[in-house]
């Protein structure tokens, strides 16, 4: 069957063609900040899930999207929670929260892993933050009636984020693998869209370098782009389409 939604279609419409998926449903998004796709699909996701639990380490930018999320709909029901990716306790920390919430999540999208960079930064631990955050995304079955989704926003330019995006591929695969169908997880490519990572100044270079990004800092648009609502629609499907579950890769 040929699917109903295509390159250009939005979030919105997405959330709003699932809706009944959707529907009482507690989701865990990380990487919320606004202007990224994953905050476009908490905000349409919060008009019908049950709860919506965004994530970051940042308090303030934390505020700003619940803020922003409910000036739209007042109804929605988010909760935040502080993941600091460094050092690694703090993640294991954020997952003891999580699994202690009387409500578990159901699909957790996850955005973590970033971009081109000319520097790196590591834990405490030794190991760099947006290669190993992935492996530790919170997740288990919330019902027998419904099986989990773990989703990983990763890229088709898999050289672009140090291996990460890599990672993100094979960390799905083995995660569904292990769980023995217990947990759907997830790759994705999102499509290439202007956000505000291609406006940091450690990775205007390469960006331009590969011709994604013009000589002006801004979109190279012999490419084809997308905006944030549509390449955010490919992480709503992955979360919530039904036809998917019969497509799972074992």
């Amino acid at each position: 069957m040929a699917s109903i939604f295509g390159l250009h279609t939005t979030a919105e419409e997405v959330a709003n063609a699932l809706a009944r998926e959707i529907e009482g449903k507690n989701i865990l998004i990380t990487g919320t900040s606004i202007y990224r796709i994953v905050f476009e699909a908490a905000r349409v996701l919060a008009r019908y899930a049950s709860h919506v639990v965004i994530t970051g380490y940042n308090a303030k930018r934390l505020q700003l999207s619940e803020d922003a999320i409910k000036k739209e709909i007042p109804s929605a029901n988010i909760r935040k929670l502080t993941l600091d990716l460094s050092p690694l306790a703090a993640v294991r920390a954020a997952a003891e929260e999580v699994n202690a919430y009387s409500e578990p999540p159901h699909p957790p999208p996850s955005a973590r892993s970033k971009r081109p960079s000319t520097t790196s930064s590591s834990r405490s631990d030794g190991d760099e933050p947006h290669r190993t955050v992935p492996l530790h995304e919170p997740a288990r079955p919330a019902t027998p009636a419904y099986t989990s989704r773990v989703i990983f926003v990763a890229s088709m330019a898999h050289n672009f984020c140090d291996d990460s995006k890599s990672a993100n591929v094979m960390t799905a695969v083995e995660l569904s693998r292990r769980s023995h169908g217990k947990i759907k997880a997830y790759s994705l490519h999102p499509g290439l869209i202007f956000t505000n990572i291609n406006r940091e100044e450690d990775t205007l270079d390469a960006f331009a370098e590969y011709g994604i990004l013009a000589a002006d800092g801004g979109p190279n648009l012999a490419n084809e782009w997308k905006t944030i609502p549509e390449g955010s629609a490919t992480t709503v499907v992955a979360a919530f389409d039904p036809s998917l579950a019969t497509r799972l890769i074992p």
